[in-house]
């Protein structure tokens, strides 16, 4: 017994010389001590287990403590590179932080950064025409949050694993959409515009016979996948646990205690708050409310050693098509190839096309576990200068912040009168170079001007008329005791309670009609920018 003491003690010393490079600290993004520290102790675990079944304890103890010290060098050396790359894993973690940081919404006066400027940290979309739509595939080259990883010896074969997020053209930016007083939407105009997938380089051949199970990270959380069989894949998402006889841990409130292992090494027998129940090598039974799943089990004279998974569904068989249970929006994708798994994930399996579904400014979809967002900033140039005519039964004023042009010159004013003339001719009055021009009544060559994007202007005796050519919208108003519109590709109804915007991104607001004659429209006329979508991927 001495001797296997002193074996377990050398194997310790070869740890705890690890241990001592001192605690990760800092960032909380990626491996933490925690999750380091339950690597060292399996770790510890396995070293114990394969010293002891390496040595013959009978034997004579220098031989012994030879073969056991030189098994713990060699974890030490182990653990050693992992800790070092951890630590490495974590700076560089942390200078990306500090850079997301940096680029914050706000600049070094406290003053608001234009949304278009900002990426936040993510990956912005930010090409997207309003009257259009777009697909994306994100991956790591996109957004660092989304793995690479290889995945070496795996059944003697290596592999790549990747996350991905699709984006389908099915999400689009929608306008005038009922009751929503000419907003910018967003919609999914089909199931599954939205896809979560991580996916291997080469489809993956899962050998029956085999115990051992495929380590990935899903939506954050560890999964090991143990078997797919061509339609279905089995895996494993709740938390392992390597305990030693008459250990505890707590998972769910409950008290979860390795009472034995038998002698085969093939059963342990476990407690959980008092009630007992033996579970078989690779099998899983509730006990008292709580899921386990026996795995690893190593069973001796002086050590009992058993890897438990424990949670409410340790185990899980889906196939493609199935409802992801955590939340009944996603349902499970499976891709593969030749019976191999080439892929798995979730889809969104929901249509927003209604006024009260759709993706408004700052709503976002989040994915489970909160894993990542995409979420809808808004429209940038959507910028315009207000059009407005104020109308009555003798005249109308036509006020506009841009550029009124006549046959090529800029007027001195940023407004015209429109009236009936005496003649019962449709007219307008103007200055140019403080010259003052009445009773004008040829309209072609008036021309409203917002940077390069220019509108017509035309009148007479029962209508007004502003049109646009390169887009072929037209806002008629016909005179009357009420005003309405008529035929015209994209016509606004100045009778409208809600504002309407048209397909290049004007916005037509809600008219005033008063019953005392004085009457007004306003139309915001936007450059000649195209209107482009904002969204982020976080």
């Amino acid at each position: 017994m001495k001797t296997l003491k002193l074996i377990n003690k050398i194997v310790a010393v070869g740890i705890i010389g690890v241990l001592g490079l001192g605690v990760l600290s800092g960032c909380t993004m990626g491996p933490t001590q925690k999750e380091i520290q339950e690597q060292i102790d399996a770790a510890v675990l396995s070293a114990e287990a394969a010293a002891i079944a390496s040595v013959d304890i009978t034997a004579d103890n220098e031989a012994a403590i030879a073969a056991a010290t030189q098994i713990g060098n060699a974890e030490n050396a182990r653990l050693q590179a992992v800790l070092e790359d951890a630590k490495a894993a974590q700076a560089e973690i942390a200078a990306e932080l500090a850079v997301a940081q940096s680029t914050g919404v706000v600049d070094e006066n406290g003053e608001v950064v234009d949304i278009e400027e900002v990426s936040l940290g993510g990956y912005l979309i930010d090409d997207v025409r309003l009257d259009g739509n777009f697909s994306a595939t994100i991956d790591n080259d996109d957004l660092a949050k989304l793995y690479y990883v290889d995945i070496d010896d795996y059944e003697d074969e290596d592999y790549v694993v990747e996350e991905k997020l699709y984006v389908t053209s099915d999400v689009a930016p929608v306008l005038n959409m009922e009751d929503l007083n000419g907003e910018v939407v967003v919609e999914l105009g089909a199931k599954g515009a939205v896809t979560y997938m991580i996916e291997f380089d080469t489809g993956i051949d899962f050998v029956a016979a085999s115990d051992d199970a495929l380590e990935v990270d899903f939506l954050g959380e560890e999964m090991k996948i143990v078997d797919y069989d061509g339609t279905e894949v089995t895996f494993r998402l709740s938390q392992s646990h390597y305990i030693k006889q008459d250990e505890s841990v707590t998972v769910e409130g409950k008290v979860i205690t390795l009472k034995g292992v038998n002698d085969d090494g093939d059963k342990v027998y476990v407690d959980v708050d008092g009630v007992s129940k033996s579970i078989g090598d690779g099998e899983k039974e509730t006990i008292n409310g709580i899921e386990i799943l026996a795995n690893d089990i190593f069973g001796g004279n002086n050590l009992a050693i058993a890897q438990l998974f424990i949670g409410k569904d340790v185990e899980e068989t889906i196939a493609d098509g199935d409802e992801y249970a955590p939340n009944d929006d996603y349902e499970w994708v499976i891709t593969e190839s030749g019976n191999k798994l080439t892929g798995i994930g979730i889809r969104y399996d929901v249509k927003l096309v209604d006024d009260n579904e759709v993706l408004k400014v700052e709503d976002s979809l989040v994915l489970p576990n909160e894993y990542l967002t995409l979420s809808f900033l808004g429209a940038k140039d959507m910028e315009g200068l207000d059009l407005s005519l104020n109308l009555n039964n003798v005249d109308i004023d036509l006020d506009f912040d841009g550029k009124i042009e006549i046959d090529g010159d800029k007027v001195d004013d940023s407004s015209l009168t429109l009236y009936i003339n005496a003649q019962g001719d449709a007219a307008f009055d103007y200055r140019y170079k403080s010259d003052k021009y009445e009773n004008n009544t040829d309209f072609t060559d008036v021309a409203i001007i917002n940077d390069d994007r220019e509108l017509n202007l035309k009148m007479n005796g029962t209508q007004v008329n502003v049109y646009d050519a390169d887009v072929d919208y037209t806002l008629d108003y016909v005179f009357g005791g009420d005003f309405a519109s008529v035929a015209g590709t994209e016509t606004a109804d100045v009778n409208d309670d809600d504002d309407y915007r048209v397909s290049n991104g004007d916005l037509l607001y809600s008219s005033e009609l008063n019953d005392d004659g004085e009457d007004s429209f306003i139309v915001s006329i936007k450059n000649d920018e195209e209107v482009e979508l904002l969204m982020r991927v976080d």
